[in-house]
């Protein structure tokens, strides 16, 4: 009865699968640790919590018992390798805290944190073979980033995200700055999946013209979202977001739908731009089904849709992007690639791939004037896109000078701030006068842009 007695109080205690100390039973020697503070003659206190990387590929690759092994050997191998005063505990999951009292620095401090991940990523002998998996730690001080165990706590699971944010086998110490600006990445990632869920983003779309100026081509579909605290989220920080967090496709998704739909309400020659990123290319044909969705729930014809990508992607599993990149232009649709000039095998993937179209960087826009080997460059450019039937856009025209010069190169279409802004829906310049052209699916000759702005 008293061994009964012993086990019970114990489990009250301990977690029953690891033997650590279990979360209740932590957070309470935290706050008794909080309260009292590391004496002065032994140094720094500090909580580290540590996290297994990527365990749920344990799980889902070996099997729960696996799984299970696996925390017992880690739990067994911190406890190892602490010290007679640390405190050891599973908070929940993967992840364990060590409560380490006493450290004569920090460097002996963060020394002693490394060790514990070196142990941690030793290889382990499961049914079948060895399985490495890594650790990662997040470190908090007392007195220093925090003096009661709820703050204390919070912070080394900050610092822990903004390890595992970093890399794999890593730690991190909290940092009041770089954890605040992680919180706040945080929260915006879970406002965008809200807004995402709730249709709350906008499409604002910039115009395209031909070189003359005047005619209206088409435009590109931008993503804007305002927030309703933050107001207008600029995109290159919120689409880094959405990369991050993986909500990337979602707003790709979103994104062609929205543009298809409110593109199908135009005048029906123009064209509408929809940038694809990498993401969408990583299920293969399923972005080919998208775009066809996408075409036959809206109405538009798929001649007027463009599909924008980088050089970026094309170097990443080349034959399977080309062939889903054929699908697409087999539905209809045109093809432009974007950037291009700033890569550094652009002209190997004109032969690869029929590109109806390809956009010249702005950073060649900014360049002309004021070197002439840019204009040489925009020069070859054009000459060699129009000998293969492909059109060209420059953008980023800002000034008046870029305008004409990009015209006397021969570029065919233009977009840029002198030319319009990004709009929403309900203002775009086709709504105010009849400016728009036919669509054309092969580079244009001279009389035919006369033809086009008469």
């Amino acid at each position: 009865e008293r061994v009964a007695r012993g086990h019970v109080a114990f489990l009250a205690e301990h977690d029953a699968l690891t033997g650590t100390l279990n979360h209740r039973h932590f957070s309470q020697a935290l706050e008794r640790a909080c309260r009292t503070g590391p004496e002065p003659s032994r140094g720094l206190q500090a909580l580290i919590c540590l996290d297994l990387d990527s365990f749920g590929d344990v799980n889902d690759r070996h099997g729960h018992q696996v799984g299970d092994d696996l925390l017992r050997r880690s739990a067994a191998r911190l406890l190892r390798a602490v010290g007679p005063d640390d405190l050891v505990a599973r908070l929940a999951g993967d992840r364990f805290a060590v409560l380490r009292p006493a450290a004569a620095h920090q460097a002996a401090l963060l020394s002693g944190v490394q060790q514990l991940l070196d142990q941690l990523a030793q290889p382990h002998e499961v049914p079948g073979g060895v399985l490495c998996i890594s650790a990662s730690a997040g470190v908090a001080l007392h007195g220093q980033d925090g003096h009661d165990a709820d703050t204390l706590l919070h912070n080394a699971e900050l610092a822990l995200l903004r390890a595992k944010a970093g890399g794999r086998g890593g730690f991190s110490v909290y940092d009041a700055t770089l954890d605040r600006q992680l919180q706040d990445r945080r929260r915006l990632a879970t406002d965008l999946r809200e807004a995402l869920a709730q249709h709350s983003l906008r499409l604002h779309y910039q115009p395209l013209w031909a070189a003359d100026g005047h005619t209206l081509l088409g435009y590109e579909a931008l993503a804007r979202w305002p927030h309703p605290l933050r107001g207008f989220v600029p995109p290159v920080e919120f689409i880094a977001v959405a990369e991050g967090t993986g909500q990337i496709e979602a707003l790709g998704r979103w994104v062609l739908q929205t543009a298809c739909r409110e593109a199908a309400r135009w005048p029906a020659p123009l064209t509408v731009a929809v940038n694809l990123s990498a993401a969408q290319f990583r299920r293969g044909q399923a972005i080919v089904t998208e775009v066809a969705d996408a075409l036959r729930h809206s109405g538009l014809a798929p001649a007027r849709l463009e599909l924008e990508i980088t050089e970026s992607l094309l170097m990443q599993h080349t034959d399977q992007v080309l062939a889903t990149l054929h699908a697409l232009r087999a539905l209809g649709v045109r093809v432009a690639m974007d950037d291009f000039g700033t890569g550094y095998s652009s002209l190997a993937y004109l032969w690869r791939f029929p590109f109806d179209k390809l956009k010249i960087d702005r950073a060649f826009t900014q360049g002309l004037g004021s070197d002439p080997r840019v204009d040489v460059i925009v020069r070859s450019i054009v000459g060699l896109a129009h000998s293969l039937a492909i059109r060209v856009t420059a953008e980023g025209v800002e000034t008046e000078a870029q305008r004409d010069a990009l015209r006397q190169l021969g570029c065919d279409e233009l977009q840029g701030y002198l030319l319009g802004r990004p709009a929403p829906a309900e203002r775009l310049p086709h709504l105010e006068q009849e400016i728009v052209a036919v669509v054309v699916t092969e580079a244009p000759t001279t009389a035919a842009l006369q033809a086009l702005s008469a």
